[in-house]
């Protein structure tokens, strides 16, 4: 099954990167703030959350992992939701949105994202990091 995990991949490509997760782990997409939605500085507008750390990076990468079935990621986002305390109605919608955008994209893409929008860290084409309008613009709605 293909899902997005957290990576070290062209982290400090962006000045306001950061990555606390570990290397290798499942991520999903938190919430985003009400200060993070009105503009405000918070980290969540850019960050994917680890299942397992309970910390957040600002990249993850697409990836087939052999093993991983829709139960497994349901248990895993689950354990992850309820550790942070946040409600269990939260899990659908998570795991939801973790697998529609990984399977919009192929295996290996390093991704980032800014709100509701997830795309691409680098053009496909040139390998060249995207300028960070391009999330701006709405090149991928996460579901």
């Amino acid at each position: 099954m293909r899902a997005l995990i957290a990576t070290r991949v062209s982290q400090g490509a962006r000045s306001d990167d950061f990555d606390w997760c570990t290397e290798g782990e499942l991520v999903w997409l938190p919430e985003v703030c009400p200060t993070g939605r009105h503009g405000g500085t918070c980290q969540c507008v850019r960050s994917f959350s680890g299942v397992s750390s309970h910390r957040r990076t600002t990249t993850a990468v697409v990836r087939d992992i052999e093993g991983l079935t829709l139960h497994s990621c349901i248990q895993m986002v689950r354990y992850s939701l309820a550790a942070e305390g946040l409600p269990d109605a939260w899990v659908p919608r998570a795991v939801d949105r973790m697998l529609a955008i990984a399977t919009d994209f192929a295996p290996g893409t390093v991704l980032e994202r800014r709100l509701e929008v997830v795309g691409p860290r680098f053009d496909a084409h040139t390998r060249r990091l995207m300028p960070k309008a391009h999330l701006a613009r709405g090149a991928r709605h996460s579901a």
